[in-house]
């Protein structure tokens, strides 16, 4: 679980609390809780999807490959090939994540594991 998941986990939990708890100011310090972990939530969120493929991020790169003496078009290949191939992370594991790896064949014969290793 991310750490944008949990934080909207906890800002769930603390409406729920505000919405049932039966003093006054429990109820207002469980609002404010939700409240915090809400805006929390959304900077993570806000933070992990600029910061993975943005204009920013490429110029960064741009300058620093411009930096190390690169060629300006080299530079823009690289460029290209980056942003050709950027995927976010989570779409690794949105499928359900790695599959089963395939089984190891098993011997036609154990003598012949025998003999190989009796050499």
């Amino acid at each position: 679980m991310t750490f944008a998941a949990r934080e909207a986990a906890a800002a769930a939990q603390a409406r729920e609390a505000a919405h049932y708890e039966p003093d006054d100011s429990d109820r207002i310090d469980a609002a404010a809780d939700a409240e915090r972990h809400e805006a929390r939530a959304a900077t993570a969120l806000e933070q992990g999807q600029d910061s993975y493929d943005s204009a920013e991020r490429r110029q960064g790169t741009a300058d620093a490959l411009t930096a190390k003496g690169l060629d300006r078009e080299l530079v823009a290949t690289a460029l290209t090939a980056d942003v050709s191939q950027g995927r976010p992370a989570a779409d690794a594991v949105k499928d359900g994540g790695p599959r089963s790896a395939p089984k190891a064949r098993k011997v036609a014969h154990s003598w012949a594991l025998c003999r190989s290793t009796t050499r």
